[in-house]
């Protein structure tokens, strides 16, 4: 009988130990993670079960290939291939710019040791491009691209930030801890 106890209570803790160890990386994101800003260009899509949501760009997604380290181009050489089934997890190390804002200052293959930076997955690699090679950029997937907001002001973000006449733009603040990020919110600012 004791015997069928304790796999009774080992049966109810695992998803319950589980639950928790999925919740800890996000946890110490939020309240350990450096805040960084992020340019975004918005777009409003709705979801039927979740409601509204703004699907979000980010400038740091694109990144010129001649911010890519040496050994990063290398594999995608040696690989030889533009599109991948399996993507490329790398890692775009941060700096501010004059306006306070966090852009890419290279893109590495192996998790840095220090400093700020974004993990993300790199699903296609432009090897041969009539454009120069000044000129091609490589997409990185940071998944941070969904941001859910009150019913019904979706429309309304999208609209104060997409019109050149209202010169504003939505900046995205992000908590970054170890590559891990967790988009916190996003706000409207002129740039005026």
């Amino acid at each position: 009988m004791l015997k069928s106890n304790w796999k009774k209570l080992i049966a109810f803790s695992l998803p319950i130990l589980i639950l928790i160890g999925m919740s800890i990386p996000p946890f110490l994101t939020i309240t350990t993670g450096n805040t960084i800003k992020l340019e975004t260009r918005p777009v409003d899509p709705t979801d039927l079960f979740r409601g509204d949501y703004v699907r979000l760009n980010y400038k740091a997604e694109e990144v010129n290939i001649s911010k890519l380290d040496k050994e990063l181009k290398d594999y995608f050489k040696v690989n030889n291939s533009s599109f991948y089934d399996k993507p490329v997890v790398v890692y775009s190390v941060l700096e501010k710019n004059e306006n306070g804002m966090d852009i890419v200052k290279k893109v590495v293959k192996d998790q840095p040791e220090e400093g700020i930076y974004l993990k993300g997955e790199i699903n296609y690699f432009p090897l041969n491009s009539s454009n120069g090679p000044d000129n091609q950029v490589v997409e990185i997937n940071y998944q941070l691209d969904k941001f859910f907001v009150p019913e019904n002001t979706g429309k309304d973000l999208e609209n104060a930030i997409s019109q050149p006449a209202n010169k504003t733009s939505a900046i995205a603040t992000i908590k970054v801890r170890k590559g891990h990020a967790i988009l916190d919110k996003v706000e409207i600012q002129s740039t005026k």
